[in-house]
């Protein structure tokens, strides 16, 4: 809806949006006072995680939800997202960050509704490491957009964000390593990262 007060911005951020995207990514500073000259927010902070042109609904921004409507409007978008994974987040610097990446062939990507209903389905609430004889104890909480769980060896507590894992689950190439997952994996949370995917992937493939 045109009567939306973000749209206007990121109806002419468009075309710079779209070059980013077709060129695997790239950052494109926005101008702040366009911004809060509409808006009167304490944060302009948004990430939008999209999976074949699949623009998540964001409710708690309308910041989003606006890039959500001009997105969604473009058949250029449309036919240029169809085969990518895409990230699109903004920071107090009102720096727009772009990640943009073809999916392989053979891929199979998911969307966070997908892939928080494939953990919940498939994931005990005690995963094994693989590498280590260490249990992890998890627990799924989509709300926060995060895993948290405990170290079996030590009783310390850790917490995975979902979005993370799931650019993880989409992208890294397989076998998982832990040195691959540092690519998409903020913090000290790789080896329990490497055993919930691992054990995912596991249980996915037992359902063909």
């Amino acid at each position: 809806m045109k009567s939306s007060l973000y749209y206007i911005i990121w109806e002419k951020a468009l075309p710079s949006i779209l070059s980013a995207i077709h060129h695997d990514g790239g950052n494109i500073q926005l101008c702040a006072e366009d911004f809060k000259s509409v808006g009167n927010r304490y944060s302009y902070s948004f990430r939008l995680d999209i999976v074949y042109g699949n623009v998540p609904i964001s409710c708690s921004s309308a910041v989003a939800r606006d890039l959500k409507t001009v997105l969604d409007n473009s058949a250029e978008f449309s036919s240029l997202a169809q085969d990518r994974l895409i990230c699109i987040r903004m920071g107090h610097s009102f720096i727009l960050e772009i990640d943009s990446e073809k999916v392989r062939q053979n891929g199979i990507a998911m969307d966070k509704q997908d892939f928080v209903s494939k953990l919940k389905k498939h994931l005990h609430r005690i995963v094994n490491s693989i590498t280590e004889n260490v249990s992890y104890t998890i627990d799924i909480a989509p709300g926060l957009g995060l895993i948290r769980g405990v170290r079996g060896s030590t009783g310390n507590s850790f917490e995975i964000d979902i979005n993370e894992l799931l650019q993880a689950y989409n992208k890294c190439e397989r076998p998982y390593t832990t040195t691959k997952l540092r690519e998409y994996i903020t913090g000290r949370v790789l080896s329990p990262a490497l055993a919930i995917l691992t054990a995912l992937d596991k249980a996915m493939e037992g359902e063909k």
